[in-house]
């Protein structure tokens, strides 16, 4: 996933003089230092390849909005941000690895009847944009049993009081979905923020829902995540 230069740094910084000499054999430390620093800074400037816009661990936002593979569904992405906020308990560990905020709009009739169908309300119209987060989770399953779980049932509570649940059709698509016994799957979460400014959210409260597992007939508390955006 990360992508991984330290071999070239590695190989870069290697290319620094360590064997600079005054005439008289002593070490010339400041020649050294200043060599050390100016090799630094041509490899600032020459910079490790630039991640594209749409690479999983870019931080660039949109220009503009962005038709999602010919949906209708225009995202613009205004805020992204990698980072690494964990909870876990003895049958399910969770990394929730990026935050991005944004705005969406669908143009398409047909593709918000299908949205709206799926979540089973009219809450989206045609042509206005909206305020969405998104926080895409690492889980892994830490039982010895397999269990099916449903993520999209998550509640989130920002800051500013408002509390949102996850939109099921731009999370999973799905209600339930199995993990088996020591696998690691990766799920969206995204929320559709309806009173709040996006500007004043600093923090969010994640709550994930409870765990059941069949086999054994237990109940798991949901695991709770703190993750601050800015």
């Amino acid at each position: 996933m990360k992508k991984k230069f330290l071999a070239l740094l590695i190989a870069s910084l290697l290319l620094v003089s360590c064997s600079d000499k005054k005439e008289d054999g002593k070490p010339n430390t400041k020649q050294t230092t200043e060599t050390t620093t100016n090799k630094q800074e041509e490899i600032k400037k020459e910079e490790l390849p630039e991640l594209d816009k749409d690479d999983d661990e870019s931080e660039e936002p949109d220009k503009d909005f962005e038709e999602f593979e010919d949906s209708g569904i225009f995202i613009r992405r205004d805020y992204r941000k990698n980072i690494s906020i964990e909870s876990e308990n003895e049958d399910m560990f969770v990394r929730c690895f990026k935050i991005v905020t944004g705005k969406f709009k669908i143009t398409n009739e047909q593709t918000l009847k299908e949205i709206n169908e799926f979540n089973g309300d009219n809450k989206l119209k045609l042509n206005t944009e909206y305020t969405f987060i998104s926080l895409p989770l690492e889980i892994e399953n830490l039982s010895k049993y397999d269990y099916e779980y449903a993520s999209s049932l998550a509640i989130s509570l920002l800051n500013t009081k408002e509390q949102l649940n996850a939109d099921k059709y731009f999370s999973d698509e799905t209600d339930t979905y199995k993990i088996l016994s020591g696998a690691i799957v990766e799920r969206d979460l995204v929320f559709i923020v309806e009173k709040s400014n996006i500007e004043d959210v600093t923090d969010i409260r994640l709550k994930l829902p409870d765990l059941y597992i069949e086999e054994i007939e237990k109940t798991v508390p949901g695991l709770e995540l703190n993750i601050n955006i800015k």
